[in-house]
């Protein structure tokens, strides 16, 4: 019995992992009725995976665990095609070989699971090869939303060239465009922003004018007093300090793809030409509650502790502090995809 559940629990993160076709015998049958995808495997977990206990197998609550990498949605790019421009680039970056080579390894699995006459059909492959043993990368295509994957993942080498390619035509996950057409992530790949949703950072709210890399910030004194995030490549990113043990004197940070959840406009707007130092007494709401426009740019309004306003008769209203920290600020809604989330009794 052991063994019957050990195996069970290797089904069920396959399964997790992948959506599965069930087929019968051995022939290809296109009825939606034979095609049961892990959503539905996870819908029915009460009725299934707790006779077999498999949270006390794994040693923590299988269930919050799902509830966070599984959502309800699915990526829909299959009319969609990448431009070669894009997907050329995106093949020769050096992490294509790993991402090919976590591919291949379907093929392994599903002669595993032949026993069980299951076979995974994962369409959200990142990218199809035609040909497992051709290294050629002309015979290639890349899916639209595995981008969604490449733009915000940590450790890709990828250059901002092309990530602005990217997010040129096809969005971001989380700030809406006018044109609804450049969109393209937020309306077909929501299974791919709601994955990035739940594991990116939620960005800083301070920024310095004129930093656009992080590694800029490095240069800037006084540069740990506050954590800052910058805006480049249509991408929002944390500037995350880096712990180093030979430290010389110098802070460096990388960048970090993140949210900007912090950083929408407060409701009130101080008037036309108003700067957040003419915050006074009389005004009906607070310092924090307004925020301006300067050079075509918003600003949320800030409370310095380091001043003191007599008249107000608490700290000043400015739109800086430390001569140099501000809060940029945008009136678009963040898109956020609660939609996509599971819930488990």
């Amino acid at each position: 019995m052991l063994i019957i559940n050990i195996l069970l629990i290797l089904l069920f993160f396959i399964i997790l992992l992948y959506e599965v076709n069930i087929i019968e015998g051995q022939e290809e049958d296109t009825d939606d009725n034979n095609f049961y995808s892990y959503n539905n495997l996870l819908t029915d977990y009460d009725t299934i995976l707790n006779k077999i206990n498999i949270s006390s197998y794994l040693g923590f609550d299988i269930k919050n665990y799902m509830e966070k990498y599984n959502s309800k949605c699915s990526d829909n790019d299959k009319d969609i095609s990448v431009p070669k421009n894009i997907s050329n680039k995106l093949i020769n970056n050096n992490n294509t070989d790993n991402i090919n080579g976590s591919i291949l390894n379907k093929n392994k699995i599903n002669n595993l699971l032949g026993y069980f006459n299951i076979e995974i059909d994962n369409s959200h492959t990142q990218i199809k090869n035609n040909n497992d043993n051709n290294d050629n990368n002309d015979n290639s295509d890349v899916n639209v939303c595995s981008l969604v994957n490449h733009i915000y993942d940590f450790d890709n080498n990828i250059s901002d060239t092309l990530i602005s390619d990217i997010t040129n035509k096809y969005g971001d996950c989380f700030i809406q465009k006018d044109d609804d057409n450049d969109n393209i992530f937020q309306n077909n790949c929501k299974q791919s922003c709601y994955l990035q949703e739940e594991q990116l950072e939620i960005c800083n709210e301070y920024s310095i004018e004129g930093i656009n890399n992080c590694k800029d910030y490095s240069k800037i004194p006084g540069n740990t007093l506050n954590n800052i995030y910058i805006e480049k490549n249509g991408l929002y990113y944390n500037c995350s300090k880096i712990n180093n043990d030979s430290y010389k004197g110098i802070i460096e940070y990388n960048e970090k793809p993140c949210i900007p959840k912090n950083n929408i406009c407060t409701d009130h707007n101080m008037g036309f030409l108003k700067k957040c130092e003419d915050h006074n007494a009389s005004m009906e709401f607070s310092c924090e509650d307004y925020h301006i426009s300067e050079n075509d740019k918003l600003y949320n309004c800030i409370l310095d502790d380091t001043k003191h306003n007599l008249e107000t008769k608490s700290h000043s209203c400015v739109k800086s502090v430390k001569e140099k920290y501000s809060k940029p600020c945008f009136k678009e809604q963040i898109i956020n995809y609660n939609e996509c989330k599971q819930s488990y009794g």
